[in-house]
């Protein structure tokens, strides 16, 4: 609970934004996940932490002080119903999610590797990229009832997407977290897109960051998202900029500011020669 009265001073409130902040990005602890097998198949069963409640409250609250655009179930059952849910819009019929009482999930285990995994073995291509953006591409033409809309994933960041290089496809999982109803798909989905390249940006070289997310950017290839999160790459102050500041695991700001404004400059580049490209071609027919 943030107090906001003449006797708290701003150090205290930025203490308790800090805390609120952390239980956020951390959200994730609200579950304990553990890998076992039943009737001999490998499954990840995550459970609910009791007590979560508490941590679930304290995230909402910063989310909406930092103008973020998801919350974290709070009811564990409504996050049960949630995680099933969506694991199998995006996985079946190949895998399977099943409730256990009503604070646990029980899931199929999916091959591959994690891409944060990948990047800490110095294994990630530009194919695992490539595969991640058109596996969110998919994801988000699907129909959801919670939206009435089309679905998003509201958290997608590395630890979130598993690359099966067997195959060359990327599958997306854990759905803690969820974009607000009241925001229009296609915000909602370069939100996505804006997790994604937060991550990535402080996990790579200064060399590799435009070429990496040009690639898994061209690959989403779906121009009214790359047009909305091209406005949504700045850096903000404030809290929004806690936000990004946790989210880019504290990526110095001068560097990521930089890296950022080189990817948006690139994205409105490409954006002007198509729009180049349109009006030529609309001449040559007149």
């Amino acid at each position: 609970m943030f107090l906001m009265g003449n006797g708290i001073t701003q150090n205290s409130r930025m203490r308790e934004l800090s805390e609120a902040a952390n239980q956020a990005v951390n959200c994730i602890k609200i579950n304990s996940i553990t890998f076992e097998r039943r009737q001999g198949k490998p499954m990840w069963v995550k459970r609910r932490r009791w007590g979560s409640e508490l941590i679930a409250g304290q995230a909402n609250l910063f989310f909406r002080l930092a103008q973020g655009r998801v919350h974290v179930w709070v009811d564990p059952k409504k996050w049960q119903r949630w995680e099933i849910y969506c694991f199998r819009l995006l996985q079946e019929p190949r895998f399977r999610a099943l409730a256990e009482g009503s604070r646990t999930v029980c899931m199929d285990a999916i091959p591959g590797m994690h891409l944060c995994e990948h990047l800490k073995h110095g294994t990630l291509t530009t194919d695992a990229l490539e595969a991640a953006g058109r596996e969110l591409r998919r994801a988000h033409g699907l129909w959801c009832p919670q939206f009435e809309d089309w679905w998003s994933h509201g958290d997608p960041h590395l630890d979130n997407v598993i690359y099966d290089g067997a195959t060359n496809r990327v599958r997306l999982i854990d759905f803690e977290v969820v974009h607000d109803q009241s925001l229009p798909a296609v915000l909602r989905h370069a939100d996505d897109l804006l997790v994604f390249l937060q991550d990535l940006v402080c996990r790579v070289s200064s060399e590799q960051w435009l070429p990496f997310a040009l690639c898994f950017i061209n690959a989403y290839g779906r121009s009214e998202v790359v047009a909305e999160l091209t406005r949504l790459l700045f850096v903000p102050a404030g809290l929004p900029g806690l936000w990004w500041k946790l989210r880019t695991e504290n990526f110095e700001r001068r560097e990521l500011t930089r890296r950022v404004d080189a990817l948006r400059r690139a994205l409105l580049r490409t954006q002007d020669a198509n729009r180049e490209g349109e009006s030529l071609e609309f001449q040559s027919a007149a």
